[in-house]
């Protein structure tokens, strides 16, 4: 997969993430199925979470400084990591 590829693969996570965002806000808002509606915040917020480490990334990797690459490592690492254990 190339980098183009992998750019429209999250921007289209990113756009579910939004209309799951969307509609999880509407059901909460209506008040019904609020469960569903924290099921999908749930999913919604770990998109963003692929969809920010992925764009944090391209970004460190253009940088070409090895500072830039260690403290995305080390925070992409945590991230997971809390996220895992949370």
């Amino acid at each position: 997969m190339n980098e183009l590829q992998l750019k429209k693969l999250f921007n289209f996570v990113a756009y579910i993430a939004v209309i799951a965002i969307a509609v999880s806000l509407l059901l909460d808002y209506s008040g019904i199925m609020s469960g569903i509606s924290g099921g999908l915040k749930q999913l919604a917020e770990y998109l963003a979470y692929i969809v920010t480490i992925f764009a944090a990334f391209f970004y460190a990797r253009s940088k070409r400084d090895i500072w830039y690459t260690v403290v995305y490592v080390v925070a992409a690492v945590v991230v997971i990591a809390l996220l895992i254990l949370a």
